[in-house]
């Protein structure tokens, strides 16, 4: 295996360099909406709480997804 760094090594090792922070942005909010959801008794704030959790859910998956394969991008 060649110790030079490629070009796309290189975007791969940007791109992971703020996706920690983003995953654990996602992950807190997460949290605090489950929080939020389990303190209220207000049906419309419910199921906009709901909404905006499945959404988060589905970033969080997504960006998930990007930081391994950037991650495998950076090994290779």
């Amino acid at each position: 295996r060649s110790m030079e760094v490629t070009g796309v090594q290189t975007c791969a090792l940007r791109s992971l360099e703020g996706m920690d922070d983003l995953l654990m942005n996602l992950e807190t909010r997460l949290s605090e909406i489950d929080e939020e959801m389990g303190s209220t008794q207000d049906f419309e704030k419910l199921d906009e709480l709901s909404k905006e959790r499945d959404e988060v859910e589905k970033t969080l998956e997504e960006k998930n997804e990007r930081y391994l394969e950037l991650l495998e991008i950076e090994e290779s």
